[in-house]
């Protein structure tokens, strides 16, 4: 059965580092057993003739021992030199770690590492591209519809619950934040403090409901119900549901004085009629009258009276 085939510069590279330690003990350890020899040639020479014989012994077992480390290794690198020119190709993990063909498969790799980024990045620019197109489709489709225009002041609760993201979104539903932006307008809303001090806001909704929306704010103005936090447009998830994207990505939300309106899973608190930032049933009411659902009306874990939305998410 076929072993593997070496073509990693970093196998190869423990490999030669492996043959430098034998070639090292291939040499060394036979020079030191000679020199050892020569030290019993020494006594033999000026030491007592009884012990010669042993003395011999001891001199040919070194000599046998120096002949094996350096013939062993010897003889195992020429057989492996032998296997590689054989169709056992793994014996090349020997014979091909040197320094010379690491180098060149070091640099083969390198060019392979920058083909792989190369192409890697081809892909992510077409990627790119295709999500330009899709996009530049939808703006021509936003575009060319008539039924994405503001809509009449009284007209948009008319439309059924589940009709209203296929008003809002003829052209499909946004899944990027560019696919989103012929959609939205910004519009500014005039609004008081509790002490009576107007404020102009700028607030980004869905154009379809922008004139409602104001509509709205002007009969908030006239009650002089005091806002000091505002939102409407932002492109993320659901702050109960990670998993959903939020409707204020699509610009058909707006959140009115966070912190006096607190939902289940947030800070805060909501005290209506006793803090005058917290929404009222009189101010629900304006709301709903004009299309729109309370986030007052969720139970449990999304009970949210900061929240008022079109599209009752």
């Amino acid at each position: 059965m076929e072993m593997f085939e070496c073509n990693s510069s970093g196998i190869l590279k423990i490999i030669n580092i492996l043959k430098d330690i034998i070639n090292i003990i291939k040499i060394a350890v036979p020079v030191i057993l000679i020199i050892l020899c020569m030290l019993e040639l020494t006594k033999m020479v000026v030491g007592d003739v009884d012990n010669q014989a042993g003395n011999k012994k001891k001199i040919f077992s070194k000599v046998l021992a120096a002949c094996v480390v350096f013939l062993v290794p010897t003889l195992v690198n020429m057989l492996i030199n032998y296997l590689s020119g054989t169709d056992i190709k793994s014996t090349n993990c020997w014979k091909n770690a040197n320094k010379e063909y690491i180098a060149k498969l070091e640099a083969e790799e390198k060019k392979l590492k920058e083909e792989i980024l190369f192409a890697e990045n081809t892909e992510r620019e077409k990627t790119y591209e295709q999500r330009k197109q899709e996009s530049l489709e939808i703006r021509k489709k936003i575009k060319a519809s008539s039924s994405i225009s503001t809509g009449a002041v009284g007209e948009i609760g008319g439309i059924p619950l589940n009709q209203r993201m296929n008003k809002l979104f003829p052209a499909g539903v946004p899944s990027t934040i560019a696919q989103m932006q012929p959609y939205l307008t910004t519009i500014k809303v005039n609004t008081i403090d509790k002490n009576g001090n107007e404020k102009e806001r700028s607030l980004t909704v869905h154009k379809y409901i922008a004139d409602e929306v104001k509509a709205v704010f002007d009969e908030l103005l006239a009650l002089k119900f005091p806002i000091n936090y505002l939102s409407g447009y932002t492109w993320r998830v659901m702050a109960s549901n990670s998993n959903s994207r939020s409707h204020h990505s699509y610009g058909v939300a707006i959140d009115i004085n966070a912190s006096s309106n607190a939902a289940t899973y947030t800070s805060g608190t909501y005290k209506p009629g006793i803090d005058p930032y917290a929404v009222t049933p009189e101010i629900v009411n304006i709301w709903k009258k004009h299309g729109f659902y309370w986030g007052g009306d969720w139970t449990g874990h999304y009970f949210d009276p900061m929240h008022f939305t079109y599209t009752n998410h």
